[in-house]
């Protein structure tokens, strides 16, 4: 099974986790989306508060990447700077998975992960706050 992230990435990056993951977006706030835009249209408010993307997350040494995988064709590729990093913590542990909220200077990011107290970890000593 092959979870290459690779794309975008610089010269010298190293990857020191990746894995599986989904990663939650408020409907309204998700403009990479064409579905999205039309569910935004469709659904009462109560039915499009938050909408998940499958994919795969990656962490190296610079930053964090979340990459869709082909069933999600219309939703784009992300990356988070480590250096924009302010907090990480794990929100709701669902026995198999974990969300886990990546918060930024500017906004928190939503994923779930498994193995969450790991990625927590990880992504904490990668970006200095541990």
């Amino acid at each position: 099974m092959n979870h290459e992230v690779g794309e975008g990435r610089e010269a010298g990056e190293r990857t020191l986790r990746k894995g599986f993951a989904n990663r939650y977006t408020r409907v309204h706030n998700n403009k990479d989306s064409f579905l999205v835009g039309v569910a935004d249209v469709l659904l009462s408010d109560a039915q499009k508060r938050e909408t998940a993307s499958g994919g795969f997350l990656e962490l190296t040494d610079r930053k964090l990447y979340f990459r869709p995988h082909s069933v999600n064709f219309d939703i784009s590729s992300y990356t988070i700077p480590l250096d924009t990093i302010t907090n990480v913590y794990q929100s709701r542990n669902l026995l198999i998975s974990q969300h886990i909220i990546v918060d930024t200077l500017d906004e928190s990011h939503k994923f779930v992960v498994y193995r969450g107290k790991a990625w927590v970890a990880a992504i904490k000593a990668a970006a200095g706050l541990a």
